[in-house]
């Protein structure tokens, strides 16, 4: 993995700011009339939310060398330790509550990271 300009990183109108220089621009707008027409108010929101969703990025995976490496692994962990929960249902027909509230973690886990 390439290295990138380390964070935190920060949003500024649309400006990708890291220790005080801007590393990015989530958008930029052509000199060619067709495409400059395009920017409006919309694209310039756009942009903004494009330059938040960057950062927020970059800025959750800071310290991890390959993120999607470490989201594969977490997805494997998280089936695994699904996998492994005692699932006995106890005499009064209920899951013992240390494996009800594992897979109350396990799931919020998963939905946090899209994982259905």
């Amino acid at each position: 993995m390439s290295k990138h300009t380390p964070g935190p990183w920060h949003n500024e109108q649309g400006f990708i700011v890291a220790n005080n220089k801007v590393v990015g621009q989530a958008m930029m707008p052509s000199k060619d009339s067709s495409v400059t027409n395009l920017y409006s108010a919309k694209k310039a929101e756009e942009m903004e939310a494009n330059a938040a969703r960057i950062v927020e990025c970059v800025n959750a995976c800071e310290g991890i060398e390959n993120p999607a490496d470490f989201v594969e692994i977490v997805k494997q962990a998280l089936q695994e330790a699904y996998d492994y929960i005692d699932l006995d249902i106890t005499p009064e027909g209920k899951l013992p509550e240390d494996a009800t509230r594992a897979i109350r973690l396990i799931m919020t886990a998963r939905r946090a990271m899209g994982v259905k």
